[in-house]
């Protein structure tokens, strides 16, 4: 009959032997394993009883206690007891003899389960012949470690030498509780390591998220103390373009305006009758920079330009200012930043005196014209959509906010359109007013926006957000400042040139006559357009001023780009040329 002896400890840990490591305690798994277990014949209980005094010491050393399965108190589950204990093993040693072996308990229960442990939860397995027995008849036993002597076993040896032999086993089971113990520690040591470098890594996390919350918070701030800001500039130079509003009235006084008899309009083509327009004096403000000290100062001054006004619809009126006649040097210089060589050659040219619109063409203006019939037979027999702008108030669109005190869009510009687009607008402004309305040439625009100036801006040579609308957000060679309004503005709001037009810089580019050419080489001198001969229907156009997606480099006086004449680019506008017939 078999047997088994139990030391019991009181600490557990994780322990290592050639399987897989324990499941530590608390884990909702199997009993942590933290006992010797010494599986035994009855019939060799003496040896027992040796070994337990000689293994005495590791009480102390262990906080170990005896349990042997004559402690099974009656009425207990002798099976249960014995397969609980198993489970709390972590060292097992087996006293080989011939009644161990043919024990039919040991062989079928005690063993397969320490086996199993042995290969599954790291149960360490030691084996020692107490007497000749043929245990190299058990393979499963043979390939564990032996901790005393083969030959002689302890049942031929003497007193003294047996005793000698148990301190020895004694001292290796000794040595083996040490090494556990320390694995233990270390894995101890282990834990805790990784524990707090955990809890750092959930630390810095915790820290990375503030970091990224207060980040977008001073990003939101940023952005609201923007839009104030310009919702207060818009609102000061909205009462500003009012005031100048209600003294044009007293300053009006006769231009020459080309008359539409002129033109021979056929009455019966014609659905309203075309009335010469008043010609009157156009109160303004212009403004331009002057370094004080290191800083751009704004400088503003009141004035009045000749012009008049073509009437659209009820309250939608075109305020076209006359440009005077002169000659001036196009394209950008070789030192001037951001200069692209397409802008040059650098060449004179003499302009004769027109008329161009004040602002780019408005949402309300294009809606108005648009609502009117194509002339049958026109060249430019395009339909005109009513609202083709992008920033505009519709349906799903919320990428639009207004301006403070901006109640719609109809005074920002008309945008997302293209070139035939624009010739149709000029042909039906044409035959209702019965004046030749045409996009200007790339020189009158360049003409016309410089006002005079030869420095990259007509406002001097730098720009500036209270001076247009532009994406200002890169760092480039000209005034850094943040403010970004990521949409078109109302027209007229920003400070007018010398010969009071304004946006001529940023809100939207805009479509001029001319078709796109490389350069100036071979340019026409007289400020006419530059066509090409026998050009096909999608000869690319001249765009300039940039536009409030732009970067200040390309809202220049000399910035020029092309434009497909069937595709609407986002941003691209226009405004209106009347040439003076002589």
């Amino acid at each position: 009959m078999g047997g088994c002896f139990i030391v019991r400890g009181v600490a557990s840990a994780k322990l290592v032997s050639g399987g897989e490591s324990n499941p530590p305690e608390g884990d909702g798994s199997r009993v942590s394993r933290k006992e010797l277990f010494i599986s035994y014949s009855h019939m060799d209980r003496a040896f027992l009883e040796q070994f337990w005094t000689h293994l005495s010491p590791l009480e102390e050393d262990y906080g170990l206690q005896r349990w042997d399965d004559s402690r099974i108190q009656p009425g207990d589950i002798w099976l249960k007891e014995i397969e609980q204990a198993l489970e709390r093993a972590q060292v097992a040693l087996l006293l080989v003899s011939p009644d161990f072996l043919a024990s039919d308990f040991i062989r079928r229960k005690e063993l397969p389960a320490l086996f199993e442990a042995a290969e599954k939860d790291g149960l360490t397995i030691l084996w020692l012949p107490i007497r000749p027995c043929s245990w190299k008849r058990h393979r499963q036993i043979e390939q564990y470690q032996s901790v005393g002597s083969l030959d002689p076993t302890l049942a031929e040896m003497d007193e003294v030498k047996r005793d000698r032999e148990m301190v020895k086993i004694t001292d290796r089971i000794h040595e083996l509780f040490e090494r556990i113990q320390n694995e233990r520690q270390a894995a101890h040591q282990a834990a805790e390591a990784e524990a707090l470098a955990q809890n750092q890594e959930v630390v810095l996390l915790l820290a990375e998220k503030e970091a990224q919350r207060q980040r977008e918070e001073s990003a939101r701030l940023k952005r609201v103390k923007a839009e104030s800001k310009a919702n207060a500039a818009a609102q000061r130079w909205r009462a500003e373009a009012e005031r100048l509003a209600r003294e044009k009235e007293e300053l009006q006084r006769q231009v020459p305006i080309p008359s539409a008899s002129a033109h021979h309009l056929s009455a019966k083509k014609t659905a309203i009758k075309p009335v010469d327009p008043l010609p009157i004096q156009i109160p303004t403000k212009r403004g331009w920079l002057e370094q004080e000290r290191n800083s751009w100062q704004v400088k503003t001054e009141a004035i009045t330009v000749n012009g008049y006004k073509e009437v659209l619809a009820p309250g939608i009126e075109l305020t076209m200012v006359q440009i005077p006649a002169g000659t001036f040097v196009m394209g950008s210089p070789q030192y001037e930043l951001t200069r692209i060589e397409h802008e040059g050659p650098q060449h004179k040219v003499t302009v004769r005196s027109f008329f161009l619109g004040q602002t780019p063409i408005t949402q309300a203006q294009w809606r108005a014209v648009a609502s009117w019939h194509a002339r049958e037979g026109e060249v430019w027999g395009r339909r005109l959509a009513p609202n083709p702008s992008n920033c505009q108030l519709k349906e799903g669109n919320s990428n639009v906010w207004l301006l403070d005190g901006e109640l719609s869009t109809d005074q920002r510009p008309v945008e997302s359109v293209d070139w035939e687009e624009a010739m149709e607008f000029c042909a039906r402004l044409s035959q209702r007013s019965g004046r030749t309305y045409t996009l200007p040439s790339e020189a009158q625009w360049e003409y016309a926006c410089r006002a005079g100036t030869t420095t990259a801006f007509h406002f001097g040579e730098t720009i500036i957000p209270k001076l247009a609308n532009y994406d200002n957000r890169n760092i480039s060679y000209y005034i850094n400042d943040p403010e970004y309004r990521g949409q078109t503005s109302p027209v007229g709001i920003f400070l007018a040139n010398a010969w009071g037009l304004h946006d001529m810089h940023g809100n939207v580019r805009e479509l001029c006559l001319d078709h796109y050419h490389p350069n100036y080489e071979g340019a026409p001198s007289n400020g006419s357009a530059w066509l090409k001969e026998n050009a096909g229907d999608y000869e690319m156009r001249v765009a300039r001023g940039g536009f409030w997606w732009d970067y200040r480099a390309d809202c220049r006086s000399a910035a020029r780009s092309d434009s497909h004449p069937r595709i609407g680019g986002r941003g691209t506008g226009f405004r209106v040329c009347l040439s003076i017939q002589k």
